[in-house]
């Protein structure tokens, strides 16, 4: 009776017979090692919840860009460039904003930052744009101002200020990239960061014309 006793509370049925690793593992040990699989399967799911949830806030958010973009007469343009880190590799940001309606109209993910990668930007600022090219300010005098020439742009350095809508939508898109953008991404490719970031463009710019109606 003792001994039937002590078995069934320190081991697993069939478990001292068929001399697993549980044979003489106690209850309360097994208990705890079920419990960290049961919280570890939880916490899967949740994370699977969240993604899908952010996955379907940035559909919405990139459909909002796109369908925003529009080749029209611009004056004046802000572009800025900020280094992150994707997938362990330093990646930069970039983001341009038309500064007559505050909206973002371009944002890109390259691994440099030099005279190619600042044209290929360009170029697609200038698909945006009809009629002469627009003034362009960048942040700070860290550019290859011969790229912007040989486009046709009037380069202006200068400092932007933390409030600005460029300032703003970089770092928030930055904190993004360190929290869970990433991840939700499911790899770290310049196509699927660039794509977020598109989401994330197009809810920063229904945010500013929605403030804008409140108060006007």
């Amino acid at each position: 009776m003792i001994e039937d006793i002590r078995e069934n509370n320190m081991c697993r049925t069939g478990d001292i017979k068929s001399r697993c690793n549980y044979a003489f593992t106690p209850h309360y040990l097994l208990a705890g090692t079920e419990e960290r699989q049961v919280n570890n399967v939880a916490n899967r799911i949740e994370g699977i919840k969240r993604y899908l949830h952010e996955r379907d806030w940035y559909i919405k958010g990139h459909k909002l860009f796109t369908d925003r973009q529009m080749v029209k007469k611009r004056e004046c343009i802000a572009i800025d460039a900020r280094e992150t880190i994707i997938g362990g590799e330093k990646t930069w940001i970039w983001a341009a904003v038309d500064l007559s309606i505050d909206m973002v109209i371009a944002v890109y993910v390259s691994y440099l930052k030099d005279r190619g990668t600042t044209s290929v930007f360009l170029r697609h600022i200038a698909r945006l744009c009809s009629g002469t090219l627009p003034k362009v300010f960048v942040n700070g005098e860290n550019w290859d101002t011969e790229a912007f020439k040989e486009l046709g742009f009037r380069c202006t350095p200068v400092s932007f200020g933390t409030e600005s809508i460029v300032e703003k939508f970089l770092s928030a898109t930055d904190r993004k990239i360190g929290g869970h953008l990433e991840e939700l991404s499911n790899n770290s490719t310049i196509e699927s960061m660039q794509w977020w970031m598109e989401g994330a463009a197009g809810y920063t710019n229904y945010w500013t014309a929605k403030c804008k109606l409140m108060v006007s």
